[in-house]
């Protein structure tokens, strides 16, 4: 089956790494880009413009907490006002929020260059281990050799590093109990940092659902969900909708022998477990990084899911919808300009910045106790 839809959504999954480089270059800035305001640089004259507008509407016109953001509202303003200036109200009203401003507002104060001042401070950590947990199709598209770009960043910085060897197209609660089992394993007296991107997301959601209020959970004091599908994807719905789409990619999975039970489990289902809010262990410090690009930073590879999930759905990343992203409890962090391939924020000093924030709570979470 060489279907064009269903190939994209392979790659769309198959790539879906925070780690990946194979996507499309172009020229970021097409217009005058230095201003710096709302804990973003280099902003541009029509980035300025629609977040402004975005700014005034939600002081003035439409005050909302991010937490009562929801699809439908945010769908209604695309179609109203375009979905750049739904994406720029989500952005001002996330960071409104407490814990998303304080983030914000410390990654906003490193630049590039700070790698090294990073790498001293995080160093000072022991005995700390980094798992990840991959997404989808992250053994068949060749993953297993970004991991290993991921483990030369952790370790660099003094920290342990492993994965855990979900089933790549496993459901949920399959991946669930795996996690659960593997962190069960871990030395008693060793202190975890979960990360997850993708389909990894809902994978460690759904351990936490299980396991959370467990013993040997403590030992986790933190979790980065880089563009997690937090609720479920709608692609799974669009697929399911359609007899044609349904068949063809059943009979794609069943040569791939990919799990089509996998892919269910992480359809957009309100009714479901995972939509639902988890409670967050009082022990876990958690980091929630939403993708939030403009129309014309959306990658190809994101962009042809992109767009068709934008007119029934409205602002989305290229697989979640931005409606569902936001973690109640966490620190959510809203990556500007980047899709759901967070093109922009592959470099060592753009996830140094993040385990450096991670490692100060944590400490403070020790010093409190």
């Amino acid at each position: 089956m060489k279907n064009k839809s269903i190939l994209l959504l392979f790659f769309l999954f198959a790539s879906c790494s925070f780690f990946r480089v194979n996507i499309r270059e172009y020229s970021l800035y097409e217009k005058e880009c230095k201003k710096q305001i709302y804990f973003l640089r280099d902003v541009c004259e029509d980035e300025f413009e629609s977040l402004s507008l975005a700014d005034h509407y939600l002081k003035n016109v439409d005050k909302r907490s991010i937490e009562q953001l929801d699809t439908n509202i945010l769908l209604n303003l695309a179609k109203k006002y375009g979905v750049d200036f739904a994406l720029s109200y989500y952005y001002q009203s996330l960071i409104s929020d407490v814990k998303s401003e304080e983030i914000h507002s410390f990654v906003s104060k490193f630049g590039k260059n700070d790698s090294a001042k990073n790498s001293q401070i995080v160093t000072t950590s022991t005995n700390i281990k980094v798992i990840h947990v991959p997404g989808m199709f992250y053994k068949n598209s060749g993953q297993d050799n970004h991991l290993l770009g991921l483990a030369h960043i952790i370790t660099s910085i003094g920290l342990k590093f492993d994965y855990v060897p979900v089933d790549e197209t496993g459901t949920i609660q399959e991946n669930g109990e795996m996690i659960c089992s593997y962190i069960s394993k871990e030395a008693p007296d060793l202190s975890i940092i979960l990360v997850s991107t993708s389909k990894g997301g809902a994978d460690v959601k759904t351990a936490i659902q299980k396991c959370g209020q467990e013993k040997y959970f403590k030992r986790v004091l933190g979790w980065f969900n880089i563009g997690g599908i937090n609720k479920g994807t709608p692609i799974v719905n669009t697929v399911n909708q359609s007899w044609r789409k349904t068949s063809e990619t059943r009979i794609a999975f069943f040569f791939k022998q990919f799990n089509w039970s996998g892919f269910q489990s992480i359809k957009r289902d309100p009714g479901s477990p995972l939509f639902a809010d988890i409670e967050i262990p009082e022990s876990m410090i958690v980091i929630n990084i939403i993708g939030l690009p403009m129309d014309r930073y959306v990658s190809l590879r994101a962009y042809e899911y992109y767009q068709s999930l934008l007119s029934s759905y409205g602002p989305n990343e290229g697989l979640a919808l931005i409606g569902d992203s936001y973690m109640k409890g966490a620190y959510n962090f809203g990556a500007w300009r980047n899709d759901h391939y967070f093109w922009l924020m592959r470099d060592k000093a753009s996830l140094e910045v993040f385990i450096h924030f991670m490692l100060a709570k944590i400490e403070k979470n020790k010093r409190q106790k």
